[in-house]
């Protein structure tokens, strides 16, 4: 079975962490994908093998993830209400609001081929 970590990383995505963290803690990463958004990025780590809901949100603030997202994804599994996973998400369709008699864009996931691939690459050489 595969897990998926979802970090949100505003304005800096700290490769070396990731790596050395998932690298101390044995964690095999399967792929990943690495999504500019307007305050940073998000990354998506598909993992060898199933964590818990509660090691989930640990290993993401871990590894860099927004420490107010990773409250309340804690408040939402410990609440009990979201069994089928839907408590770790990340929005990436655009978002709008309205500002001064305006709709502007406030944010929208790029893939970032490049970074994903360099992601990886960093992870791969601290697995060795």
């Amino acid at each position: 079975m595969a897990s998926v970590l979802k970090l949100d990383c505003d304005r800096k995505l700290d490769r070396i962490r990731i790596a050395d963290a998932l690298s101390l803690l044995g964690i095999k990463p399967l792929r990943a994908s690495v999504f500019r958004t307007a305050n940073g990025f998000h990354v998506y780590i598909h993992i060898k093998g199933s964590l818990t809901d509660m090691e989930t949100v640990a290993l993401q603030v871990i590894l860099g993830s927004d420490y107010r997202r990773e409250c309340f994804n804690l408040m939402r599994v410990r609440s009990n209400n979201f069994k089928d996973g839907s408590w770790n998400i990340l929005f990436s369709r655009k978002k709008y609001a309205i500002k001064k008699k305006k709709l502007i864009k406030i944010s929208a996931e790029r893939y970032d081929e490049r970074l994903s691939k360099a992601l990886l690459k960093v992870i791969r050489l601290y697995d060795n």
